[in-house]
């Protein structure tokens, strides 16, 4: 299981995922980073299936808003 945070609209669109229990990379990556919501935007926090992040962008958002945002 993947913990991600989808930033949405007020429509309930996905514009954007980031994986949290992802591990930072290279030299002098951030022990922590997390996405941060617009105006008129809010960060959601979801758990999906590992298989669900080899989607192209188009049908993750598309899954994430039909399973998790109603």
């Amino acid at each position: 299981m993947a913990v991600l945070q989808v930033v949405v609209n007020k429509h309930n669109e996905v514009l954007g995922t980031l994986v949290v229990d992802a591990p930072a990379k290279g030299r002098g990556a951030p022990e922590r980073f997390g996405a941060v919501a617009g105006p008129g935007q809010r960060v959601v926090q979801i758990t999906v299936d590992d298989s669900m992040l080899g989607l192209q962008p188009d049908a993750l958002h598309a899954a994430i808003k039909a399973e998790h945002l109603g």
